[in-house]
């Protein structure tokens, strides 16, 4: 009788190790499948692009003559290096690279990234569009490595890395004032996205002949030189408030406050004397690091008019 009850016992326990073994193995499998969906970067893809010189090259004349700028994968490709480098941190991961391909009227970003110490590839497709007040991006889906995740935990996932994302409706959307004033409109068509800047005016020259007079009208009150270089020190001064919003850097924060803040004593004062503030300015550019003065450039070269930087250079000669 003994024996028996021995032998159920031992049999119960047997069941019992079966059981966890059976469990532990299945948890282990699965965790081993996840870690291999998660993990897998893909295949080394050649990345496309041009030079930064020619680039800005392009940008600062398509913004100055106007029509219309078509840029293909490569030109995304260099814009997305000069804005999102090697060793930027977003959230727990550190950016490894970025890249970029057109597919008729979609975007495909490819970020690669470091999280705890393990490289993984975050991938996403997204319509972009415009309408009257903004530029709309709506992701279509996001992988890590080959696992594709929910729409909705992708959107809470990228609010708790960066809270500045907020995603309405399954739709970002950027306000048309941080943009460019002269940049028209944004679309994608066979692959490529074509901007379109406004062109200058053209000045009509008076016909010659004589007319008949007509009858008095009241006059309207030209624009002097005075209002004119104030509102072009306002307007730069928004664009600058614009490229602070963009970068990370508190040196390169500071620098823009200090910028701004000169600015609009000249505003109030247009014979303010701004050349200790422009030395001032100078010695906080001098004192930022290689790669924040490289940012500050590329930010203000995509974010301002001409016009701005000519004013901005006239000023402070950085």
């Amino acid at each position: 009788m003994k024996e028996n009850k021995i032998k159920r016992k031992m049999s119960s326990l047997k069941k019992w190790l079966l059981f966890l073994a059976i469990t532990f193995c299945s948890f282990m499998l699965i965790f081993g499948i996840l870690a291999f969906l998660v993990l897998d970067t893909g295949k080394l893809v050649i990345i496309k692009v041009k030079t930064s010189e020619t680039l800005m090259s392009d940008y600062l004349g398509y913004q100055a003559k106007g029509g219309s700028w078509v840029l293909n994968d490569a030109d995304l490709n260099t814009i997305t290096q000069l804005l999102v480098k090697e060793g930027t941190v977003i959230g727990p991961a550190t950016v490894k690279s970025v890249d970029v391909s057109l597919q008729e009227d979609k975007v495909n970003v490819r970020i690669f990234a470091y999280l705890n110490g393990m490289l993984i590839r975050i991938e996403s497709k997204m319509l972009i569009y415009e309408n009257e007040s903004s530029i709309n991006v709506q992701p279509l889906d996001l992988k890590i490595g080959k696992l594709e995740l929910p729409l909705d935990v992708a959107y809470s996932i990228l609010g708790r890395i960066d809270p500045s994302i907020l995603i309405v409706d399954g739709v970002y959307s950027l306000p048309k004032e941080t943009l460019p004033e002269s940049l028209l409109n944004l679309s994608l068509q066979n692959s490529t996205m074509i901007l379109e800047w406004k062109k200058p005016e053209m000045i009509v020259p008076i016909d010659p002949t004589p007319t008949a007079p007509t009858a008095p009208t009241k006059p309207t009150t030209p624009t002097t030189p005075a209002q004119t270089t104030k509102d072009l020190l306002i307007s730069t001064n928004k664009q600058l408030l614009v490229v602070a919003s963009k970068t990370s850097s508190a040196g390169t924060k500071t620098l823009i406050s200090s910028i701004r803040t000169s600015i609009s004593k000249v505003i109030e004062n247009p014979s303010y004397d701004i050349t200790s503030d422009s030395a001032s300015v100078k010695a906080m550019y001098s004192n930022l690091t290689e790669a924040e003065r490289s940012e500050f450039k590329t930010l203000i070269l995509t974010n301002m008019n001409t016009n701005n930087l000519l004013k901005l250079q006239q000023m402070f000669k950085l």
